[in-house]
This record gives structure tokens, sequence and C-alpha cells, in this order.
């Protein structure tokens, strides 16, 4: 069996910006797809709230590296979908607008993905995760495809939000400018396995 992360532990408390940074391939999307509860584990535990992660949770949302709409919604019902499938109507209409103008995307509200650029669909996608308020919110490399101009402005929206909004967030990158930049914690992922702070 192959080993993917050992020995790995630290706490992210409540409005913590986590940073995980390090190489490709050493296991930091793995840790992500963990804790998002995507992936079960073999051994040892995950807690949110001192509960154990056993599964996928409205309290926690992911966003990946390569946008990911649905391509036959547009920007607006691809904001609102998760919202809307677990039955949370309080406040979809102000806070998604909300969400649409804080990302940019005023005036793209009727496009679909094909429509938008990659820049464009990836603050829809940061505008879904954000949409019911989660607690703890897990980016995978979401800037990664980016040109800087566009990473630059997405990462001050989320800094912005992070800080009115009081979430947790814990963040990959193999950036290590870009993790002095937004994280309050680092922790550092090293080849094969392991964890240094």
């Amino acid at each position: 069996m192959l080993t993917v992360l050992k020995d790995i532990s630290f706490i992210a408390e409540d409005g913590d910006f986590v940073v995980v940074v390090g190489e490709s391939g050493c296991g930091k999307s793995t840790l992500l797809n963990l804790i998002a509860g995507l992936l079960p584990l073999t051994s040892g535990d995950i807690l949110a709230d001192n509960q154990k992660i056993t599964g996928t949770h409205p309290s926690r949302s992911i966003l990946f590296q390569q946008p990911s709409l649905l391509p036959w919604l547009n920007t607006m019902e691809n904001i609102v979908f998760g919202c809307k499938l677990r039955g949370e109507l309080n406040n979809l209409e102000e806070r998604s607008e909300q969400l649409i103008e804080i990302m940019g995307l005023s005036g793209f509200e009727n496009h679909y993905p094909h429509e938008l650029s990659v820049g464009m669909a990836q603050r829809a996608c940061l505008a879904r995760a954000l949409m019911g308020h989660p607690k703890i919110l897990l980016l995978d490399e979401p800037f990664g495809a980016l040109d800087s101009m566009n990473r630059t402005r997405l990462q001050e929206e989320l800094i912005e939000f992070w800080a009115v909004e009081n979430f947790t967030v814990i963040f990959v990158t193999h950036d290590i400018d870009e993790a002095i930049v937004l994280g309050n914690k680092i922790c550092g992922f090293g080849r094969p396995s392991g964890t240094y702070h």
C-alpha cells in the first residue's frame, strides 16, 4: 500500500488563514480532500469542531485549481446551486448578488461557463464556495492557472472577504511568496512526507 501522508499534525483555529506549502506531489491536495471528506482516512483522525470528519459537510467548502462550473448552468445558477440543492434558501438572492458584485461578475450572471474567461470562471467558483457561509474554506491552488493580474485580484478579494466573515481558510500552494502574502500560519510539507513549521 502506498503511504501518501504520514505523521501530519496541525491545528487551525477559528478564523486562521493556514497556508500549506510544498512541492508538487507531496500530499497537499490529498490533505485537502481528506479534510473536505472527499477521501476516506485509512488511519488517524481529522476533527472539525471537535467532531471526526467522516464525509462531506456544508460547513466545509472546497475550491479546486481548475474552474469546475456546471456547463448547463449560467453563472448565477452555478453560484447558488449548492445552496438550492441543500434547501438553504434564506437570503439566497441578497447573498448571491453581493458575491457577484464583490467578485466582479456583474453583468455576467446569465453567461454560461464557455462564455467566461478562466479568471471569471474561477471567481464564480469562489463565489459558489463562499455562498453557504462555510466555517472552513479549503483552497487547492485556486489561483495557479491565472495570470498575475487575476491572481492578485482574487487574492485581495479573498483576504477582504475572510477578514469580514472570519471563516477558517486552509490554502494549498507550491508558491512560497503566495504563502507569505496570504497566511497568518504556514505549514510546510516536504517529500516523501512530513511537515515542518
